[in-house]
């Protein structure tokens, strides 16, 4: 964990806790490197962070690839609602010394089985799975232990969900079969995918009562000739509800600790038109200031993160101290008051100065362009005192509503890094938002239907987005939203052996059907809609 210590004295005491914990933990990091990033993972909730024995040492978020330079020390999910009593509920993670999220699926037993199986990442690439498709019937075959071992299914006598990681079900029984042609479902062209739950243990980090959450979480890149896209890194995150309550007024945070090679000359913003927020340098030779932790000399870098398919409901900025309105949450209604774009106290941050010295309320800090004298940013601060730079932390914060018992949601984000060896710190800002545009283009015209991390199975693709079932897996209540040009057509609702269990006529945009009565499993929805048939499958969990 970055606590208040001298760099000096921070290294010296996470090597000699690496020294305690190496004879109790041997997992190594996993990386995405198929593009000019090498982004690593861990199992337990941490992303981009470098681990030996078990204890974050270094950053784990190399770009360029092989330059030995990091421009994200951590990146952790948070996630708080209010249950039907109006209770508070929560869950997170910052650093490693402390932390809410564990490996792994919920579920009723959490052991050393258990932990042989979801206490890793699992990572597959495109070549792999093309591989496998081809030769998987082959005597001489070797499957990839990433491909034969992917959690497609849980272990529903543990209490697991029976659908988990995504997957490519040939024969459309429902089950992860490798061995008959089954394949996982990625995107890009190497993922990375794991799971994570609040249930496993203590929640030492936000101090909050369990929500009783799992996060599904397929990490994956492109190699590309597109320089925007080779250095971008996509998250698909799915939070599943797995408790009996129904939650309102729901937040999910990302948490970045952005170190972009020396920490101490950091600064941050965000960006509202496209929902992103980021980190740039102090336009200063960028030199190493932490024991083994290059600066990026003279090269400029950017990085931002990007939320591609929710609205960013609010951007703070934290730094390393415990006293400040900008510090670290100590407890569960600091986190949340976070989550809610406030200050730690509840107050509401302010435009100008350091986010707490004005009259105007806003839920964005430093909303502006640096390069913009007359835009709120740390450099152009508007009122009050000059912004020393320093260890920033960014906070970016989604208002997801309701997440009811058995429902999921989807964030989709990306980790997009911009690099100049000729535009100043503050210049380089303006060539990231472009770059971030570009890739959010990207993925609104080609991944926005990627992956089905949700339910498992792959729906058949069609050229119409127009219908919607949800929540997909589903408890038994099941919405369908579809375009006005489906009423008049007939749907059909049939169990996996191609038994009708209901058809009627579509009457109205919005449909709501109730499968509570029937078995668990996989049920197919169809509509034959013109010359096109759209086919959905469900989850009944």
């Amino acid at each position: 964990m970055k606590a208040n210590f001298s760099p000096l004295r921070f290294f010296l005491i996470v090597i000699l806790t690496s020294v305690f914990f190496n004879s109790c933990f041997s997992q190594a990091n996993v990386y995405l490197d198929v593009n000019d990033i090498s982004a690593g993972f861990y199992p337990g909730g941490i992303m981009f962070g470098k681990f030996q024995g078990g204890q974050l040492t270094f950053p784990g978020f190399e770009v360029p690839k092989g330059s030995g330079k990091n421009s994200i020390f951590v990146s952790s999910f948070w996630l708080s609602g209010l249950d039907s009593a109006n209770n508070l509920c929560g869950v997170a993670t910052r650093f490693d010394q402390e932390h809410d999220w564990s490996s792994g699926p919920i579920a009723t037993t959490y052991n050393k089985a258990f932990d042989s199986i979801y206490n890793r990442i699992f990572t597959v690439s495109l070549f792999e799975i093309n591989y496998h498709r081809t030769n998987y019937t082959s005597s001489s075959y070797n499957m990839p232990a990433d491909i034969k071992l992917w959690p497609g299914n849980g272990r529903t006598a543990n209490g697991e969900s029976f659908r988990l990681a995504p997957f490519v079900d040939l024969n459309g029984n429902g089950l992860y079969e490798p061995s008959i042609g089954d394949y996982p479902d990625i995107c890009g062209d190497q993922a990375a995918f794991f799971m994570m739950n609040d249930k496993a243990q203590l929640s030492t980090e936000s101090g909050c009562s369990k929500m009783g959450v799992e996060l599904k979480v397929l990490a994956y890149a492109f190699a590309s000739n597109d320089t925007a896209i080779d250095n971008t890194v996509f998250l698909k995150v799915a939070i599943t509800n797995r408790s009996a309550k129904n939650y309102s007024d729901v937040y999910f945070s990302n948490f970045i600790d952005p170190d972009l090679g020396c920490l101490s000359n950091d600064r941050v913003g965000c960006d509202t038109l496209t929902n992103s927020c980021y980190a740039y340098n102090e336009p200063v030779n960028d030199l190493l200031c932490l024991v083994g932790v290059p600066g990026y000399g003279t090269l400029g870098v950017a990085q931002g993160m990007t939320v591609l398919n929710h609205k960013l409901d609010g951007f703070v900025y934290g730094i390393n101290s415990t006293s400040s309105p900008f510090g670290d949450p100590t407890n569960c209604n600091g986190y949340r008051n976070v989550q809610k774009s406030l200050l730690l106290n509840g107050n509401p941050v302010t435009y100008g100065g350091t986010g707490s010295i004005g009259t105007i309320a806003t839920k964005y800090c430093f909303p502006g362009n640096p390069a913009n004298a007359s835009e709120w940013s740390e450099v152009n601060q508007q009122v009050g005192a000059t912004i020393a730079p320093g260890d920033r932390r960014m906070i970016a914060n989604l208002y997801l509503d309701q997440l009811p018992a058995g429902s999921t949601q989807t964030v989709d984000l990306a980790y997009v890094t911009s690099l100049s060896t000729t535009l100043s710190r503050y210049e380089l800002v303006t060539p990231l938002l472009r770059d971030i545009s570009h890739v959010r283009d990207f993925y609104r015209n080609t991944l926005v239907d990627c992956g089905t991390i949700t339910t498992g199975i792959v729906d058949q693709r069609t050229s119409s987005n127009d219908a919607i079932i949800y929540p997909n897996p589903t408890s038994g209540k099941v919405n369908i939203s579809l375009n006005k040009t489906f009423i008049g057509d007939i749907l059909w609702v049939m169990d996996i052996q191609g038994k009708v269990l209901y058809n009627s006529p579509i009457t109205s945009i919005n449909t709501f059907l109730n499968l509570s009565d029937y078995a668990k499993g996989i049920y197919i929805f169809k509509i034959q809609h013109n010359d096109e048939q759209i086919v959905k499958r469900i989850v009944l969990d």
